[in-house]
């Protein structure tokens, strides 16, 4: 009865501590993503010599983002996806100069990042 006792003492300290930290993981994760797809963008402006992007968005369904000026032999878009591994959780909204401005789940299904909020400037949270 006292080991069952123990045993029910340690479970109620320790479940909490787990599930803190498995979320702050997926806040890691997130910030992690957003990153990835910042330094993704400005590659690839970058390597194909992009000075300014028509502002738009970013996310599962779509990696493209159209180029404004910038490119000598003028392209209509640079592909983001080149840059990128896996599968973007959010939908990133990017500025001219290729700054993610705003991020959400908003209408993805099965994001990882849902029930976290993006802050722009300090990135996503629980």
């Amino acid at each position: 009865l006292v080991v069952v006792a123990i045993l029910g003492t340690l479970a109620a300290i320790v479940i909490p501590s787990i599930m803190h930290l498995q979320n702050e993981g997926r806040v890691d994760a997130a910030n992690t993503e957003r990153y990835n797809t910042q330094l993704a963008i400005l590659s690839a402006m970058v390597d194909q010599k992009v000075f300014e992007l028509t502002p738009g968005t970013v996310g599962p369904d779509n990696v493209d983002v159209s180029a404004a000026t910038g490119n000598i032999d003028t392209i209509d878009e640079i592909v983001v996806a080149d840059y990128l591994t896996g599968v973007l959780h959010a939908i990133y909204t990017i500025d001219a100069d290729g700054h993610i401005t705003n991020a959400t789940t908003t209408g993805l299904t099965n994001s990882k990042w849902e029930g976290l909020t993006y802050t722009p400037g300090s990135g996503w949270s629980d």
